[in-house]
């Protein structure tokens, strides 16, 4: 059973996701509003992760990311399960796998491909952080630095509460979402991960889905529900 929480959390996750992919594409993107400086390309990293629930249920892991867009995210609960899933932007396949258990389906990268999404000055609910975060490895993962990444903080539609860095491609590193959990992202390090990062364990016995994934930037997003929420530094 919790083999199968954890997975349900890492595939809702995705699936939201590619909904605010989607929503930005379409509503927001046609805005006429001034484009904000980030790279145009993926910018290569890692981080622990954290996720935290009312609750008190708490899961740790890795999230990694290439240059190409790839991404992974591996999550342990307390009992010691883990759950992983891959998005491997280069070969077009995305993984899940919960323990032992593969699952594979071809992602459909759409007619643009996979590319960074451009975040703009008027956005609405996006506004300026007024303080630095200290999450690069070794820092003290505090939210009120006054070095650190730049950031901005942005209420999703649904009334989510993120931290967003733009010199991470505008990557949420603390979310607030509206059931009450928590994400967060600390000792952040810059560089390509090893390409077997993205890629199952060898040996590992893979069931194919026929269906096709969609390709949002993160797979670690927002939940949606009816209760706001706001990040506390």
């Amino acid at each position: 059973m919790r083999h199968l929480r954890l997975l349900l959390i890492l595939s809702s996750a995705v699936l939201a996701g590619v909904y605010a992919h989607q929503r930005w594409s379409g509503a927001e993107a046609r805005q006429s509003f001034s484009p904000l400086p980030q790279p145009q390309e993926w910018v290569a990293f890692s981080a622990d992760l954290e996720i935290s629930s009312p609750d008190g249920t708490r899961y740790a892991g890795r999230y990694c990311r290439s240059a190409d867009g790839s991404h992974r995210t591996t999550l342990q609960d307390g009992a010691g399960n883990v759950s992983v899933t891959i998005r491997d932007i280069g070969r077009k396949v995305a993984y899940v796998g919960v323990g032992n258990e593969w699952t594979a389906r071809a992602v459909d990268l759409g007619p643009e491909g996979h590319r960074p999404m451009q975040w703009h000055l008027g956005m609405k609910g996006l506004t300026l952080y007024r303080f630095k975060l200290d999450l690069k490895s070794g820092g003290s993962g505090s939210l009120r630095a006054t070095n650190g990444f730049a950031a901005y903080h942005y209420t999703t539609p649904s009334g989510g509460s993120w931290l967003v860095v733009p010199e991470l491609n505008f990557q949420p590193v603390v979310r607030l979402l509206v059931d009450g959990r928590r994400w967060a992202m600390s000792n952040i390090e810059l560089g390509d991960p090893p390409p077997t990062s993205f890629q199952p364990p060898a040996g590992a016995r893979i069931k194919w889905i026929a269906r096709p994934a969609g390709s949002s930037g993160d797979p670690v997003g927002q939940v949606r529900s009816t209760r706001p929420g706001r990040v506390k530094p």
